[in-house]
């Protein structure tokens, strides 16, 4: 029963949209932060590598410069240079002077070389001083000078960094102590010599920097220690899309709980109707909701199925009693006429008295099946283009010879109507309400019948001035069996079915039958047709 419950249907289907959607957000979420992540690290391993290059970058000051090569740095101390050759002067000679006019002046006088001159202070100073600081670096990534700091651990703040320097003769420097083993030498194959470059290895992600005829210089970090940050990542992204995931469906259960609690008020009634209450009614809590249409629908048709069932029970009852009376007349004179010898003349007075019973019985019979029959839909119209009015006028010569006997009047007022009708079935319902109107109409007056043309519709209107229709037998006029106060002590010749079978022929023709009283007195029934 569960399996097949609206709610756990619509919270199956909200869970498994919000998983796909929290899920898809998380995924996207971890490759933006992975890619974030690494792009730092890139970033950091150059901040790295140019902080390494003055460490390690020192050409030496001795070699004859290249063909337009600049000197990075300046030579070292004076005490570190080579000694002169024999008969050289390790100082360079003084430009010559020049007066204003800048023609040459008079020339210097020769100095005297240093072991001529006495002593200075400045002869006596230490002179193993510190080579000069680098020039400044301008960092790639911020565009800020990079501070030189003092220790490599500095450098390469994280302990899976590692780096490694070859100098110019593809010869190993410098390496860290966790630098891997496998790493290739690098050519010369950049077109831009001196910039910081970033590759991608099987493993490890490196930073590389090589000048010509300075060295190489590359860090890097092993992509596992990368991938152990995006796996704590990963498992507390997990974490937190579970729960949300997980408070989505609790919140979603209350709410398809409150959405369906309607449609649970709806079933239980629905089974205390289906156990024989037709009196229940769905009492809702919000009922302009798409839920209290539904609701109000179904009181609607509870209300009409309990109506039903009750002109059923009605029926039933009133069908009972109208043949049983006619049975018990039977069974009566047969009893009586057997109970001894008779005549002649009372077997005949039996035998009929049993004869109209049974007549009685079968126009019961035969009105109840041709009511069953419309109600089901098995009563074929023959359908065709005829004058209403000339209907109504074939009826008022059927009963003219009624109406003289009770010195009633009918007054007519006809138009040409024509429309899609039954001729028979139309007869039929004539004779009904005109029969009708003459037996309750009081002695010497009239009944009048009406058929003409209105804008929509046809309409037929039979009127008399009789004892008119209490108002509480309105509602139950057209029931079968039922029976008014307007009785004329004839009442068992009629079955209490003419007015139903009435019904029954003008809503097959798609029309409708009303019945009020009028003002000045007497009943008045008015049909309206459907043009064709």
């Amino acid at each position: 029963m569960k399996g097949r419950s609206i709610r756990l249907r619509i919270q199956l289907w909200h869970g498994a949209l919000l998983a796909v959607s929290v899920f898809s957000i998380s995924i996207l979420f971890f490759l933006h932060e992975r890619n974030l992540r690494t792009e730092r690290v890139k970033g950091e391993l150059i901040q790295a590598t140019a902080a390494l290059i003055p460490r390690y970058y020192n050409p030496n000051p001795h070699r004859p410069p290249l063909e337009g090569e600049e000197r990075p740095y300046r030579p070292l101390h004076r005490r570190d240079r080579p000694a002169p050759a024999d008969g050289e002067n390790d100082r360079r000679p003084p430009p010559p002077r020049r007066n204003s006019d800048g023609e040459p002046g008079p020339p210097r006088p020769e100095r005297s070389s240093h072991n001529d001159r006495p002593p200075r202070e400045s002869d006596f100073r230490d002179t193993r001083l510190p080579p000069p600081a680098p020039p400044m670096i301008i960092s790639e990534i911020t565009g800020e000078p990079i501070k030189r700091p003092r220790r490599v651990s500095e450098i390469l703040d994280h302990p899976a960094k590692y780096f490694l320097v070859w100098n110019s003769e593809a010869e190993v420097h410098a390496r860290s102590d966790n630098a891997p083993e496998d790493i290739p030498y690098i050519q010369e194959s950049y077109d831009q010599p001196g910039e910081t470059w970033v590759r991608t290895r099987p493993g490890y992600i490196e930073a590389i920097n090589f000048a010509p005829r300075m060295g190489t210089i590359v860090t890097g970090i092993p992509v596992k220690a990368v991938q152990a940050g995006l796996t704590q990542f990963a498992l507390k992204l997990f974490s937190i899309s579970a729960g949300i995931i997980g408070l989505g469906l609790g919140i979603g259960w209350w709410m398809t709980g409150r959405a369906t609690r309607e449609l649970k008020q709806i079933a239980l009634s629905s089974e205390r109707i289906a156990h024989g209450d037709l009196s229940e009614r769905i009492d809702l809590d919000f009922p302009s909701s798409e839920v209290g249409a539904l609701a109000e629908v179904l009181n609607d048709s509870f209300s009409k199925l309990e109506g039903s069932f009750q002109q059923q029970v009605r029926f039933t009852a009133d069908a009972s009693h109208e043949l049983r009376t006619p049975v018990s007349v039977v069974l009566t004179t047969g009893q009586f006429a057997l109970s001894k010898d008779r005549n002649i003349s009372e077997y005949k007075k039996a035998i009929s008295t049993c004869v109209d019973s049974a007549m009685h019985m079968k126009k019961v019979i035969e009105s109840l099946l041709e009511i069953a029959r419309y109600d089901s839909g098995e009563t074929a119209l023959n359908l065709q283009e005829h004058d209403l009015a000339k209907v109504a006028n074939e009826s008022i010569e059927l009963l003219q010879a009624l109406a003289k006997r009770k010195r009633i009047t009918i007054t007519t007022s006809f138009e040409p109507t024509f429309t899609k009708i039954d001729p028979h079935r139309m007869l039929q319902v004539c004779i009904n309400l005109l029969s009708n109107a003459i037996k309750y109409s009081t002695f010497g007056t009239e009944v009048s019948i009406t058929v003409r043309e209105e804008e929509e519709d046809c309409l037929l209107v039979v009127a008399d001035r009789g004892v008119g229709i209490a108002e509480k037998d309105l509602p139950f006029l057209f029931d079968r069996f039922f029976r008014g106060k307007r009785t004329t002590g004839d009442e068992n010749e009629h079955t209490g079915l003419g007015l139903a079978i009435t019904k029954s022929i003008i809503l097959a023709h798609g029309g409708t039958i009303q019945a009020s009283n009028r003002s000045q007195g007497g009943a008045l029934f008015r049909i309206t047709l459907p043009k064709s």
